[in-house]
């Protein structure tokens, strides 16, 4: 297209000059001739400075276009990038979950276990004498527990409340605690 239009002013601008370098006849034919070329070289030359400027502004529309989709193609690869990204995330969340039931059974039959080994009195009376952290690993802990200072010695009394009985304690200064009556 450029190729044409300056092909066309040259052509143009080579017709003015000809017809000058031609000498002047005097004749009114010469100048009328010279007149309308003249014009046809204008009407060229803003014809071509319309057309350049058409073509600047398609330019420019096809770089806004450009633009426009490498951003689109951004905003596309981000949104896939992040739709991965939660994919994976809610993968490992399953997982998580999946291995904290896992965890979670164990413990939930240690503590069914745990429930059917209910101490009596007379499994508390048996103890008489031994550990109390002996007798809670077999019957599991008490209701309730309380201490005050004991009147036996430097260490303290201990009553701890089961479901029917209660079992009385000495701790002494080193935290050993032997059960010392049921009731």
């Amino acid at each position: 297209m450029k190729k044409l239009l300056i092909s066309m002013l040259i052509l143009a601008l080579v017709c003015c000059f000809g017809l000058a370098g031609c000498g002047s006849s005097g004749s009114e034919d010469a100048q009328s001739e010279e007149s309308a070329v003249t014009e046809e070289v204008e009407s060229q030359e803003a014809e071509a400075e319309e057309v350049a400027e058409e073509a600047a502004e398609d330019v420019e529309e096809v770089q806004q276009e450009e633009s426009k989709a490498a951003a689109s193609a951004a905003q596309t690869e981000k949104k896939a990038s992040t739709t991965q990204k939660t994919a994976s995330t809610t993968q490992k969340t399953q997982k998580t979950q999946s291995q904290t039931q896992k965890a979670q059974q164990p413990a939930q039959e240690q503590a069914a276990s745990t429930d059917k080994k209910t101490g009596t009195k007379a499994d508390a009376e048996s103890y008489t004498g031994k550990s109390l952290s002996d007798y809670t690993s077999q019957y599991g802990q008490p209701d309730s527990s309380s201490y005050s200072s004991s009147c036996l010695g430097d260490g303290q009394d201990g009553e701890h409340h089961y479901n029917g009985y209660t079992v009385y304690t000495y701790k002494d200064e080193n935290g050993e605690e032997k059960i010392q009556g049921v009731e």
